[in-house]
């Protein structure tokens, strides 16, 4: 490859002899810069006027751009307009409506005060003017935070502005009002029909109705909790109860003292407990009777056991009415919840005790054999301190009569009064 005269010159060799490249580096834009013009190619000498046009285009192009720039005026003076951002708001959202005058350097521009409902807005606040002085001329710009309650096409109405200049005078200025579309909140789909739903149940009730029902079920709950945990706390102990008496019929009278002995010792009354204490009193009773009269009382009741004392004749009217009249008592404590009182209670283990006494003569009582005036060896009663049993007279403990011996009894129990 050989180099051209003008290249190899530039180089530093006049020969013509060829010369080594050596990088291609050696062929960069400083050196075809730095080449003479004789030495470009004509491809290259014939585009740079353009380029040179080209960057004289684009200068110009800027040139108004960037003196606006450095011109905040940016209009001829006396000049004035209304902006409101940002576009496409909803009603309800805030909104920006920016007054800007054009106007000379030494002018001052005066904005009148805005109502609170101005136009088809709603002004919510009002910032400070705020002024932009350039070369050619000044801008003060005056922003309104505003809110439009309405939809559709809405319009700011005109403002009249002040200039006051230097000397003391002043100019009136119309800045045109501006016109704003707002859109509304539901779009088109929020507005198609939906689907009916199932009725819902409202409780219409007024609300104290609702609170005193609670109130109510709240304090019947505390109070079942309050008893149920008295009673828990306050239980007493097991009721101490004596077994249903077992009798012999040779010893019965004494297992009976013996048993109300015991019911006498364990005071049951002053404890306050009158039904066990007349349980176990008529407990003693009722085996007593059938163990020696053969009266199933124990599994009766006193009605039945009255009926049955009837068809007895070995026990006389009066004692089998005062035995009934004391079970009763003691159903009436037992079943009814009647409290006699304290004295009262006890002393019904020392009339259990003569009626047994008066059972057991009946049942010991001598043979129609003994002479008439056996009869005074048969236990009396004081009436004056037994009250309860009777008087212990006439044939209240006669011995019983066979029908068989004595033809005048004809066995139907006349003898009982």
């Amino acid at each position: 490859m050989r180099w051209p005269p003008s290249s190899v010159a530039a180089r530093g060799g006049g020969d013509g002899v060829e010369a080594p490249r050596t990088s291609m580096s050696f062929f960069s834009w400083r050196h075809a810069l730095a080449s003479p013009v004789g030495s470009r190619s004509p491809l290259r000498r014939a585009r740079a006027p353009f380029l040179l046009m080209a960057f004289a285009l684009i200068a110009a192009l800027c040139a108004p751009t960037l003196a606006q720039a450095q011109d905040p005026s940016g209009a001829d003076a006396g000049t004035a307009q209304m902006t409101i951002d940002p576009q496409g708001a909803r009603i309800g959202e805030p909104l920006t409506i920016t007054l800007a005058v054009a106007h000379g350097v030494d002018e001052t521009v005066l904005f009148p005060e805005l109502s609170a409902e101005w136009g088809d807005f709603e002004i919510a606040s009002t910032a400070a003017p705020e002024t932009l002085a350039g070369p050619n001329g000044a801008q003060t710009r005056l922003r309104v935070g505003a809110t439009a309650w309405m939809t559709g096409s809405v319009r700011a109405p005109d403002v009249r502005v002040r200039l006051a200049a230097a000397d003391g005078s002043l100019r009136s200025l119309v800045v045109p009002g501006a016109a704003y579309n707002v859109s509304a909140v539901l779009q088109p789909e929020d507005l198609a029909p939906r689907p009916s739903r199932p009725p819902i149940e409202a409780d219409l009730r007024p609300a104290w109705q609702r609170y005193l029902v609670a109130g109510i079920l709240v304090a019947a709950l505390l109070g079942v909790l309050s008893v149920a945990v008295r009673r828990f706390f306050a239980r007493p102990e097991p009721d101490e109860v004596l077994s249903t008496p077992s009798f012999d019929a040779q010893d019965a009278r004494e297992q009976a003292h013996a048993l109300l002995d015991r019911a006498e010792a364990m005071r049951l009354p002053a404890a306050g407990r009158f039904r066990q204490h007349y349980s176990q009193v008529t407990e003693c009773l009722r085996a007593f009777l059938e163990v020696v009269h053969g009266v199933p009382a124990l599994e009766r009741t006193t009605r039945e056991t009255d009926t049955a004392l009837r068809a007895t004749p070995a026990i006389p009217g009066d004692t089998a009415a005062a035995l009934i009249a004391f079970l009763n008592e003691a159903d009436q404590v037992k079943f009814a919840g009647w409290q006699p009182g304290i004295e009262a209670a006890e002393a019904a283990i020392p009339r259990a005790r003569i009626l047994i006494d008066g059972l057991w003569a009946v049942r010991t009582a001598p043979s129609v054999d003994t002479p008439a005036d056996g009869a005074a060896d048969a236990p009396a009663v004081d009436p004056a301190v037994h009250p309860a049993v009777g008087p212990a007279v006439g044939p209240a403990f006669a011995p019983a009569v066979d029908p068989a011996v004595d033809p005048d009894d004809d066995g139907s129990g006349a003898a009982r009064s």
